[in-house]
């Protein structure tokens, strides 16, 4: 189910935030703590008259939450504990299918009391345990205590602060799945478990109005069910990712989401922040992750664990694109004498998209004369590894800048390029020299560093063709200076659409051998 919560001052705004989602949630929760007003009324009277102004809310599955947050548990209610316990007291035969009640509540005799009196009243008890610092040493037992009484619907809500976190928040989910509960992590480390709670055997996943966010991490109801396919998914569906850091700015979900919903494929994409490569490769084990995207600065760090590679691969030592290989048959006997897929380590093919996907429009732009042009390439990571290599298959003259000049020297030496620099005044100078063709590959202009320009000492004189890998947003500050300076500019949406359409055969293939034979998986 998707539960929007809803946080406005009044009744009037929290029906106003209500009204457009209406067709894309499952329940709605109120957050009463975010009233203007301390006053029992609107809070007991909300339901009649959210039914009055949308009739609709009649029809949703979930029903209505009340929520009463204490500032300690990340709410805003000021009135002291006593009057919010008899806030929710009064409130409870007015319509309402669930309450939220904190798991501390049953250590108190008036916190027993009050659960006792939803349940006469046929209200249903979240049981709630909020962390906006961290994670639970063990989430699973957490998740345990919250679903131990009858009835009851725990809720774990923590915030992951690392993917190590994030793995172990999913395999608690995954190890309680026949208990019926909600588990959400709040921020970006958290947000898979947002997109993927049918996947993880969640009860529900909450979304919020845009500029209203109940809790970090929310998006809207129409991204949860457009983007993300949320009705769609089950514990049945095939994962894919993108990862890096930062993530959340991808429009890779977007275009890979759409293309499973327009082949009608049994799939989702989702964001995956990842800090430490090594913790990632849980996530993939414990989601059985098909395919992932890579990005910044994964590129090299997935390079060991690659048990195939394309040439591009082994060209440029930097990959873009992974596939799951269908297990060896070693793996296939260890499952087939008792053993779980998830205690073998998946096998990965190793692809890199970015060549064909940079040579595309480059091609395009100079009417395929790329040959005896002079090249700048800024960064030294593992796109610009991609872009080098590909400058120089196609007879370009190569020079590298980065703000680390020995990364800058060593991929001059590996690609056999013209010269290297920093970015600094003799960069500059390099820089003018070699500016037939510019090409950008650091995360500089990026959200969130969109005010930011790598070369802000350089000035285009008009004839250089100007390419920033960068696509959110899709012009950035250097690429706005350069058209302004009547310079050919090439966005790194083209790019990203040509080594998306390439990644997504990968993966469309990899879930065709998937859906024929799961168990070779």
């Amino acid at each position: 189910m998707i539960c929007l919560s809803v946080t406005g001052g009044t009744v009037a705004e929290n029906i106003r935030l209500i009204r457009p989602y209406l067709s894309k949630i499952d329940a709605i929760e109120f957050r009463a703590d975010r009233l203007d007003s301390a006053s029992v009324e609107p809070i007991s009277s909300f339901p009649e008259h959210l039914r009055a102004a949308l009739p609709g809310v009649r029809e949703l599955s979930g029903g209505v939450i009340l929520t009463v947050r204490r500032t300690r548990d990340g709410g805003s209610w000021q009135n002291g504990e006593q009057r919010r316990l008899e806030v929710i007291a009064e409130s409870l035969r007015a319509g309402y299918s669930h309450v939220d009640l904190e798991i501390d509540l049953e250590e108190s005799e008036a916190g027993r009391a009050l659960a006792a009196e939803a349940r006469a009243a046929g209200v249903r008890v979240i049981r709630s345990l909020h962390d906006f610092t961290g994670i639970t040493s063990d989430p699973a037992e957490a998740i345990a205590r919250l679903c131990a009484r009858p009835g009851e619907i725990g809720k774990l809500a923590v915030t992951p602060r690392s993917t190590a976190d994030l793995a172990r928040l999913i395999d608690a989910a995954l190890d309680t799945a026949a208990r019926e509960k909600i588990v959400l992590g709040m921020g970006e480390y958290g947000f898979p478990t947002r997109v993927l709670a049918p996947r993880l055997g969640c009860y529900l996943s909450f979304v919020s109005s845009p500029g209203h966010s109940a809790a970090p991490g929310h998006i809207d109801p129409a991204t949860m069910v457009e983007v993300y396919r949320y009705r769609d998914v089950s514990r049945g569906t095939a994962v894919f990712a993108v990862i890096g850091n930062p993530v959340m700015h991808s429009r890779s979900p977007n275009y890979h989401n759409r293309r499973f919903s327009d082949d009608r494929l049994d799939a989702v994409y989702v964001p995956i922040q990842v800090d430490r490569i090594e913790d990632f490769w849980t996530v993939a084990r414990s989601l059985e992750i098909l395919g992932v995207s890579v990005t910044i600065p994964h590129k090299q760090a997935v390079l060991p664990r690659l048990a195939q590679t394309d040439g591009d691969v082994r060209t440029t030592r930097a990959c873009n694109t992974l596939v799951r290989l269908p297990l060896t048959e070693t793996q296939q006997g260890g499952t087939q004498s008792g053993g779980s897929h998830l205690e073998s380590s998946p096998r990965w093919a190793g692809f890199n998209t970015d060549i064909a996907g940079f040579l595309s429009p480059l091609r395009t732009i100079t009417g395929r004369k790329v040959a005896g042009m002079r090249a700048s390439v800024i960064g030294a990571g593992g796109a610009a590894r991609a872009v080098c290599a590909a400058l120089r298959s196609e007879g370009a003259g190569v020079c590298v800048l980065n703000r680390t000049v020995e990364r800058a020297d060593a991929l001059k030496r590996e690609f056999d390029l013209a010269a290297s620099g920093g970015l600094d005044a003799g960069g500059m100078d390099l820089l003018r020299r070699y500016s037939d063709i510019i090409v950008q590959t650091t995360s500089v202009g990026m959200e969130p560093l969109e005010d930011d320009d790598p070369i802000p000492e350089f000035s285009f004189a008009g004839h250089e063709i100007v390419y920033d890998i960068v696509y959110t947003p899709e012009i950035t500050k250097m690429l706005g200076r350069a058209r302004r300076a009547g310079c050919p500019i090439v966005t790194g949406r083209t790019m990203f659409e040509k080594q998306a359409e390439a990644q997504y055969a990968l993966f469309s293939g990899v879930l065709s051998e998937f859906t024929r034979g799961r168990d070779r998986f």
